[in-house]
């Protein structure tokens, strides 16, 4: 499993679980200011079950779509202009300081 480097957010640790991986539940309420799971789900482009099945650690996902989580952790903001137009969320959180992300996969 790869380890995700979060080091730009004061509570990086928290935004990954026990064995490295994105903790999604924890990036949707810390990142994305208590995003619902279904808005999350049409933020990324997927249906809300494949969303709750990544979440409850059911499934994992792979691909282009964990590649897009880890650009939504990495520019929040971005991924909300870029793809939110139909969501009706709240403004994203954007850490001070965080324009530019180094992200290890």
């Amino acid at each position: 499993m790869q380890t995700i480097q979060l080091s730009f957010l004061p509570a990086a640790n928290d935004l990954r679980g026990e064995d490295g991986s994105l903790n999604l539940k924890r990036i949707r309420k810390v990142v994305f200011n208590n995003m619902t799971a279904e808005d999350f789900a049409h933020l990324l482009g997927v249906p809300a079950a494949t969303y709750r099945s990544w979440e409850y650690k059911q499934r994992e996902p792979s691909g282009a779509a964990l590649s897009l989580l880890k650009i939504a952790v990495a520019a929040p903001k971005l991924v909300q202009e870029v793809l939110g137009n139909e969501v009706e969320s709240p403004i994203v959180a954007q850490p001070k300081g965080a324009d530019m992300v180094s992200m290890a996969a």
